[in-house]
């Protein structure tokens, strides 16, 4: 990851309808970084990731997300209310979640805890 760098997926809505989004990372750094999308399915997306060690935890890492965005207006704004409302945004980081203690799990070989304490 660097300063600057613009990355493009897709996420998949339901395993059947893409949904394209381009961000650019920037403020990279050891404690976290930002990324603004530049193209996607709401107005505006700014993502701020923050990264510090869990007091008494080893090795373990409390990753903090905020987000900021806007729906826009129009049948896209309403496209984006339905998909990224409150619920589904709880879905999504849910997943994230899940998936990166899923990735780190199998990078350390070892068969920690899959689910949030």
């Amino acid at each position: 990851m660097s300063e600057g760098a613009v990355l493009e997926f897709t996420m998949y809505l339901g395993g059947l309808v893409p949904i394209r989004w381009t961000a650019r990372h920037s403020n990279v750094c050891a404690t976290g970084f930002v990324d603004t999308m530049i193209a996607g399915p709401v107005q505006s997306w700014v993502h701020t990731h923050s990264f510090s060690r869990a007091a008494g935890e080893g090795e373990s890492t409390i990753v903090e997300d905020v987000i900021e965005y806007e729906y826009g207006e129009g049948i896209k704004g309403c496209i984006a209310r339905a998909l990224f409302n409150t619920a589904g945004l709880r879905v999504l980081f849910l997943w994230r979640g899940f998936a990166t203690r899923r990735m780190l799990a199998k990078e350390k070989g070892t068969r920690e805890p899959l689910l949030p304490k």
